[in-house]
């Protein structure tokens, strides 16, 4: 539920928000007066990390109390979705911690300060913060901290393509979390490191560990860690092999998941990783319905975190697929092409917030523009995608934009980058293969090993 409805969930904000002094927002303006006031408490020159600590003790006692639970909240917002909320809330965060002189407090406000600064386009600020929550963070020591910094710094560097930063700092984050008997924020630290491997193209390894969350969630009866690390196993079987049968168990255990208390857009990624086991079979009206059923539950807002990747770029890859094909009988094409054209929107508006998506949101936006009959526009926009996942050190990525572009030009015709069809697809074919994935079932309309 979103907190601007009425119900439980707002009272309960209401009461919270009213015991730390400040008014619920009934709107995105009213949050956006609670980030102003909170921003303009920190003056200009202290928009830098650090500010001034509380002369009584009992000021810095209520000032960590506020402190604590803004980040509650703001957790709680994430979860419910309320995105214009997030930022004001973690910045008054902010201001409390370091009131407070509270190392643990304003590191695990930095870095919530630091990501949402980052998703809503303020990067140099966002990295700032995360910098600076990385450094509080290994000055106060604290289990919980270096955890919880670990897991929105994750967001934050998966987001932006620093790949490097979050696989380095990940392993001491999970033998705090390990020692201090933290299971589901180490499982959580394992999960977004899955998806930086899935990210880079190292598949086995994502694998190895979204297996190792999957056992841990079903074995304390989590299903949201179960329900996740069995996702990226299905993204990561399909990046490789979509066609695999064995991937059918996976995805009876997912329906038996999704109708418990998990995540929407985690039910979407399902949906969709049926849609492109299906697809990839040769199931086109199964898939059409597991893709329809993904699309009404996403919506028309995206959900702004790097690891649902899946879940905003399946939707309009599968409908193109399928226009492509003509498939499947009996449905409209413009159902298709409305669905086709709403996901684009989605996954336009999160690549916006998240740099890492761009490469493949390019590549979308060629294969709308050929299938409408501007052929030059898509050309470039596969041009573009290729320099991005590059730019990124995105390999399944870049070998994906190299398909689409190379599939689509004439024999004889060059590219913008003066290569020829067989010149992309050879190089397509070669980085698939350095991955992993089975460049035999590479089918004309790319759909197949699901390399669209």
């Amino acid at each position: 539920m979103q907190l601007g409805e009425a119900g439980p969930a707002r009272q309960h904000f209401e009461r919270t928000l009213a015991l730390l002094g400040s008014p619920m927002p009934a709107s995105t303006l009213g949050w956006l007066d609670v980030l102003a006031s909170q921003a303009l408490q920190r003056r200009l020159r202290r928009l830098r990390p650090g500010a001034l600590v509380e002369r009584q003790q009992e000021q810095r006692t209520q000032a960590a109390e506020r402190a604590a639970t803004c980040r509650h909240m703001a957790e709680a917002c994430w979860v419910l979705e309320n995105w214009p909320a997030l930022l004001p809330l973690a910045l008054f965060g902010l201001n409390q911690a370091e009131r407070a002189g509270r190392l643990d407090l304003t590191a695990s406000s930095q870095v919530w300060v630091g990501t949402m600064a980052g998703t809503a386009g303020l990067r140099r600020l966002g990295h700032r913060q995360v910098q600076a929550a990385v450094e509080a963070t290994d000055r106060a020591g604290d289990p919980i901290t270096i955890c919880w910094t670990q897991l929105l710094g994750g967001l934050h560097w998966l987001g932006v393509g620093d790949w490097t930063t979050l696989d380095a700092r990940a392993p001491t984050a999970l033998a705090a979390g390990a020692a201090a008997s933290l299971h589901r924020l180490a499982d959580e630290v394992v999960l977004i490191g899955a998806v930086c491997r899935y990210l880079t193209g190292r598949f086995s390894e994502a694998a190895a560990m979204a297996a190792d969350a999957r056992a841990a969630g079903r074995d304390r009866h989590d299903p949201v860690v179960h329900l996740w690390g069995l996702l990226i196993l299905l993204e990561s079987r399909l990046r490789v092999d979509a066609g695999d049968p064995a991937t059918a168990e996976w995805l009876e255990e997912a329906d038996q998941l999704v109708t418990q208390q998990v995540g929407r857009i985690d039910t979407v990624r399902a949906h969709l990783a049926a849609a492109q086991f299906h697809l990839a079979g040769g199931r086109a009206a199964t898939a059409w319905r597991a893709t329809r059923t993904a699309a009404e539950l996403a919506g028309r807002e995206p959900f702004y975190a790097p690891y649902t990747l899946e879940g905003h770029a399946g939707i309009p890859e599968v409908c193109l697929a399928l226009l492509e094909r003509g498939e499947p009988t009996g449905v409209d094409p413009a159902e298709l092409r409305a669905t086709a054209a709403i996901g684009l929107r989605r996954l336009r508006r999160y690549a916006r917030s998240i740099p890492m998506a761009r490469s493949r949101t390019l590549v979308c936006l060629g294969w709308s523009h050929w299938l409408q009959g501007r052929h030059g526009a898509a050309y470039r926009a596969w041009t573009r995608a290729i320099a991005k996942a590059e730019r990124l050190a995105m390999p399944w990525e870049l070998a994906h934009a190299h398909h689409q572009l190379g599939r689509h030009l004439a024999a004889g015709q060059r590219s913008p980058l003066g290569m020829d069809r067989t010149e992309h697809l050879d190089r397509a074919r070669s980085t698939f293969a350095a991955l992993g994935c089975r460049t035999e079932l590479l089918a004309p309309t790319g759909t197949a090993a699901w390399p669209t």
